[in-house]
């Protein structure tokens, strides 16, 4: 997932920047699954510091879609955002 994110990832950034700025996204950050995972080395690719959720708490809903439909990562389609609510 890090390589796949990497194009994106410095205008995710300065949109959630904008948003915390603006005191329309009080939050947030990356997080790994909710389960159990021992890396042992044999697939490099992912490891537990390998991201693949994301949690952000947003001042409303419109805030919430407005960052859905500007942030870099979901516009980039390809898997990196599969579900929000």
């Amino acid at each position: 997932m890090l390589g796949k994110r990497e194009p994106y990832h410095e205008g995710h950034l300065i949109l959630l920047e904008e948003m915390i700025r603006d005191g329309r996204c009080i939050a947030g950050g990356p997080g790994v699954p909710h389960i159990t995972q021992t890396y042992d080395g044999s697939d490099p690719d992912r490891s537990v510091h390998d991201p693949t959720r994301g949690f952000f708490w947003f001042t409303s809903t419109e805030a919430a879609e407005e960052f859905l439909k500007n942030d870099p990562y979901a516009q980039a389609g390809a898997g990196m955002v599969s579900e929000y609510n």
